[in-house]
């Protein structure tokens, strides 16, 4: 089975780069992924444009991390990733860039 995420570090920050869909059955295994690599950054780049469906718990895991680091972004969040952020009003905390809201 593929896994729906990939946790790897590139040019100092930590990627963690999310496909397909995205539950609360992966949440677990995700923030162990996450939190075993975190210790060597504090800069952190979501890659979401190939998210298919993502949940309210794995936004808050997103959330939680983002509250964590030193610097967060998400980069290329599909339309699903962006519907599921503003359903779940995390649109602003889970924006592309600091100066782009997610609507």
């Amino acid at each position: 089975m593929k896994m729906a995420y990939f946790v790897g570090h590139e040019g100092g920050s930590l990627i963690v780069e999310l496909r397909g869909g995205i539950t609360a059955r992966d949440v677990g295994e995700l923030a162990k992924a996450v939190s075993a690599a975190l210790s060597a950054t504090s800069a952190v780049t979501i890659r979401a444009r190939d998210v298919d469906d993502i949940d309210t718990c794995a936004l808050q895991l997103l959330v939680s991390l983002q509250k964590t680091v030193a610097s967060f972004r998400v980069e290329e969040p599909s339309d699903a990733f962006r519907n599921a952020a503003g359903r779940c009003a995390l649109g602003r905390e889970l924006a592309a860039a600091p100066s782009e809201a997610m609507s």
